[in-house]
């Protein structure tokens, strides 16, 4: 189940959902070619144990800048492939409705939360937590409670057959969720997939979106109760 397109309609150009895409890109070319070595996440990886060392050991900046940083940082091709293709798929979608700005802040808030939910899974872990996934999860989140009837174009390999189809959000993401829950419960560690990170940015982004929601019925019943006094 591979998406291809996202239908909903998008007004005006998402400026900050290429910008996102294009320092990830950025960021992981510059690191391949000018860094020589892997330890560069252990400064700029979100490591849990780190988190317990006392502030006269190290200041506390140290312990909260990496959960920024983290989130532009990739182990593979892969890795970031996925990544910045969700990115791009979703993250139109959901900046042109909740506007440039709050999309860039709601989505490093979404990999801040994502990397607490990781470090609190296992704070004894020295494993640096690295990728832009719970903050893609976020995004999800975000795209499944305000887009949930949108349809996704998505493509399906079962075996030798391949076809599309134009699925509703709500089931294409609900796949998404199925899927971290299997690795969750079946994976014993062997993937080094960080399964919190993506359930904890894709709870926040619901939970955000659900805000968000309420706030607009408010908004419009507001509006329709002046437009009916004005019509009196």
């Amino acid at each position: 189940m591979f998406p291809l397109k996202n239908l909903a309609k998008i007004e005006g150009t998402p400026f900050f959902t290429y910008m996102l895409v294009a320092m990830n890109i950025i960021i992981f070319f510059y690191i391949r070619i000018s860094v020589s070595s892997n330890l560069y996440l252990l400064d700029f990886g979100l490591i849990p144990n780190k988190l317990g060392v006392p502030f006269d050991v190290m200041p506390i900046w140290d312990m909260i800048y990496p959960f920024f940083t983290y989130q532009f940082l990739h182990s593979g091709y892969l890795h970031l492939f996925f990544n910045i293709y969700l990115i791009y798929i979703f993250g139109g979608a959901v900046e042109n409705r909740v506007g440039h700005c709050r999309f860039a802040l709601l989505y490093m808030f979404f990999g801040m939360v994502a990397g607490v939910a990781q470090v609190m899974s296992d704070i004894s872990s020295g494993f640096p937590i690295i990728g832009a996934s719970g903050s893609v999860a976020g995004i999800l989140g975000l795209y499944l409670i305000l887009y949930p009837k949108e349809k996704i174009k998505t493509l399906f390999i079962v075996i030798i057959f391949v076809f599309i189809r134009d699925l509703p959000a709500i089931v294409f993401i609900s796949g998404w969720v199925v899927i971290q829950l299997a690795i969750l419960f079946l994976d014993k560690g062997g993937l080094n997939i960080a399964v919190y990170a993506h359930l904890g940015g894709f709870a926040i982004g619901v939970v955000v979106a659900i805000f968000i929601r309420v706030l607009d019925f408010f908004s419009d019943t507001e509006r329709d109760i002046k437009e009916s006094l004005q019509a009196e």
